[in-house]
């Protein structure tokens, strides 16, 4: 809020939250992914809560390719490193309550590799398998029994929304947006806290699950088509 009132073009640096509030009056409607994502908006920017539209994002997956066999593992794909994403306190977590982690995405550069390697090394219950191609992503999220993401912040991630519409549980951040995608189906975790995010995984592992009926509620709300829908009526608002 106290960010967005400061700018200055004489000297030419460029701040879009100012720029945003400067320009709010102008937009007829915004489109937000969350109800999170519109109080942000709203108290941030003081923009009235009648210029919101909330449309969630679609799953990215084919969910016909659905499996029915777990194995017990917790999955997280990402970019690993990146300090919102959390990975060292899930890694910490996995240690601490013993369960099986396998770790996938990008490593952008040689320092990012070396802080990976840090992490995991002597831990024998963390597997890196560097880069998941799209065949790869599909069959670990029908074979993992619970997909990870207890991120720092989140937009939507649609990762572990994927994972859920193939059939894993998810362990979801508490912080922001992310978790009202699953209607109560996810169990919410503080993300600086390694033992709610062990406890969670574990209790997941042990039996406690939240699908089919998770799988459900995603194809009935978020499919391609039904977000289309929503964005069609948005913009006819709008026109």
């Amino acid at each position: 809020k106290c960010y967005s009132r400061w700018g200055c073009n004489k000297l030419r640096l460029n701040n879009s939250y100012h720029a945003l509030r400067s320009c709010k009056e102008k937009v007829k409607l915004f489109l937000v992914r969350s109800r999170y994502e519109k109080l942000y908006l709203s108290q941030g920017f003081g923009i009235s809560a009648s210029k919101f539209r909330i449309i969630p994002l679609s799953y990215n997956v084919n969910p016909e390719s659905f499996g029915n066999e777990r194995e017990p593992f917790c999955l997280h794909i990402s970019l690993l490193c990146d300090a919102r994403k959390n990975v060292k306190r899930l890694i910490d977590a996995s240690v601490k309550y013993n369960f099986k982690l396998v770790l996938g995405g990008i490593l952008r550069n040689e320092q990012e590799k070396k802080l990976l390697d840090s992490w995991i090394r002597d831990k024998p219950n963390v597997t890196y398998m560097g880069y998941i191609s799209y065949d790869t992503m599909l069959d670990l999220y029908k074979r993992a029994k619970v997909f990870a993401l207890p991120s720092i912040y989140e937009g939507v991630g649609i990762v572990a929304l994927d994972a859920a519409v193939m059939g894993c549980d998810i362990v979801i951040t508490r912080l922001g947006g992310p978790k009202e995608y699953y209607n109560n189906m996810a169990v919410e975790v503080d993300p600086y806290s390694i033992d709610e995010i062990g406890l969670a995984v574990s209790q997941l592992m042990q039996g406690q699950t939240f699908q089919p009926d998770l799988r459900k509620y995603i194809l009935e709300n978020y499919s391609l088509k039904n977000i289309s829908e929503q964005l069609e009526m948005a913009f006819s608002i709008v026109l």
